[in-house]
């Protein structure tokens, strides 16, 4: 019965292989960025930080990286791979 509903991949394990794609990718864009420029053009991706404040103290929160054309197809790549594991 279990084979037949299939595999069910955890977020954590899809998170791990899309951010290393975005990893990989960026440095492959580095690296041939003299031969196509294009490729290593960076885009930002961000959550703006957020100020929570519980009793007295308080948190901010925020995320932000840059992506370049090869580090999103890095992503969408893990993205794919962690599907198919």
């Amino acid at each position: 019965m279990r084979a037949l509903r299939g595999r069910k991949t955890s977020w954590l394990l899809t998170t791990i292989f899309v951010l290393v794609g975005l990893f990989v990718g960026n440095r492959i864009g580095d690296a041939i960025q003299a031969v196509v420029p294009a490729a290593a053009k960076y885009s930002a991706v961000a959550i703006k930080p957020r100020d929570v404040q519980f009793l007295d103290l308080g948190v901010t929160a925020g995320f932000s990286f840059r992506v370049n054309l090869l580090g999103a197809i890095g992503g969408l790549a893990g993205l794919f791979l962690a599907r198919r594991v």
